[in-house]
This record gives structure tokens, sequence and C-alpha cells, in this order.
């Protein structure tokens, strides 16, 4: 069928086989989590979703059309707004940036470490931490940032979010980048890890940041079917 498409020698070929080929082999698998349907969330969305769970400890996952817009329901579900201030690092794709700004709240740069291109915990020290409502940090390159003495400096309180659109199933002291912190957005964009083309998964550390980011993602019609309660955000449809 392809090469009537497109010739023998196009770029997508060998592409486009790989799907029909994933798509022959969804069709035999039982219990394939019903219709897939970005509506409902059923199907194989369910069913990445739960294979992304499991691999990171039991942490509800969330399909999203892209990081970016991961991020930006991420951080609007833990309150960020117009005038907050979050810390990110200095060195990061500027999407993560304009995720904080979409949102009015200001991008506070933070430098990173010189071995890891992380970011540094020592400088989170100089910063106005009262005044800062949530810290993303960026795995960069595959390498995982040390979340956990972030949290030693920025305290229990301190939002956390994990940038991981570079790191997918990179380790730290044998835990996996995405189960640091409060939430964790991936990137399966161009060049990534997983290369779909575009889309994005968030992480979240409980079912209750789970369902304030589904109310900013999710049809309204998922929100229902996934138990949110009265709180369901109709705009989404």
């Amino acid at each position: 069928m392809f090469h009537r498409m497109f010739g023998k020698n196009h770029l997508d070929d060998e592409f486009l086989h790989d799907v029909v080929d994933a798509c022959k082999n969804w069709f035999t698998e039982e219990g394939c989590f019903g219709t897939t349907s970005q509506i409902t969330g059923g199907g194989a969305i369910a069913a990445a979703e739960d294979m992304f769970s499991v691999r990171h400890n039991g942490r509800p996952a969330l399909l999203t059309p892209s990081a970016t817009y991961g991020m930006y329901s991420v951080l609007k579900a833990l309150g960020i707004h117009e005038g907050s201030r979050v810390c990110c690092p200095v060195l990061d794709w500027p999407a993560t940036y304009a995720a904080v700004k979409e949102l009015g709240a200001q991008p506070i740069l933070v430098p990173v470490d010189k071995e890891t291109l992380t970011i540094d915990p020592e400088a989170l020290k100089a910063i106005e931490l009262e005044k800062v409502s949530a810290v993303i940090v960026s795995h960069i390159h595959g390498v995982v940032g040390d979340v956990e003495k972030i949290r030693k400096v920025v305290g229990t309180d301190m939002p956390i979010i994990e940038d991981c659109a570079q790191s997918l199933f990179s380790m730290l002291d044998g835990k996996c980048a995405g189960t640091f912190g409060d939430a964790a957005v991936f990137s399966f964009g161009p060049n990534k890890t997983i290369d779909i083309g575009e889309g994005g998964m968030v992480l979240t550390k409980d079912f209750e940041l789970y369902e304030k980011v589904l109310r900013e993602t999710a049809h309204a019609e998922r929100q229902q079917i996934s138990g949110v309660g009265s709180e369901i955000n109709f705009a989404n449809f």
C-alpha cells in the first residue's frame, strides 16, 4: 500500500509499516482497555498510561497533547497564577519558561551545577524562597538532577516539578526520573527517547494532584468517567 501511495523509497515507508504492525498486534491483545478515544481516555490511551504508571512506581499517569501543555497544566493545577514566581534552571528548553509565562508567572532563573548541568541546590539558598511558589528541575541530556538535595533546601511544602523531556527511564540511586518530585512531565516529541512526533505524559505523586491535572486537560466525559466528583471542568470539550 505504501509503495503505491508514496513510492518505493519514501522516507516514511519503514515508519508506516511499523505503525501497521503495531496496530495488528494491538488488535490481537486481550483486555485492550476498550475503544481508543481521547474523549474517554480509553483503549490505547489507557494502556499507555497504565504501562507508564507501572514503570514509575505506580504514580498516576496522564497523556497530554504535548509536554509544554503538560507543564502548563501541572503548574495551573498547583495554583501557579499571575504574579507567582517559579524557580527554573538557567539551562533548559525555552518551552518550560513559556509555560510559566503563559500563566502570567515569573521564571526565576537558577544557576546549574557545572558537572551535571542540572539545577544547583546550593544556588537556591541565595533566592528568597518564601516568595517562590514552585521549583522546576530539568533532568537535561538524560542526567537526573538531585531532587532530594533540592528538597532539603526548599522544604517539604514547596512543589517540585521534574522536567523529564530528555530523561525517560534515566536513573539516580536506583530510582527513575519522574518519581522524586510532586509531578513530572515527559516528552514524546522529535528526537526524544520515544519519538511519536508529538505528545507528552504527566506523572503525579498522588491522585489528588492527578485529578486536578485531569480537570485541566481532559474532556468533561473523561472527568466524569474518572470519578472526579462535582468539580468537573466543563470548559474541556
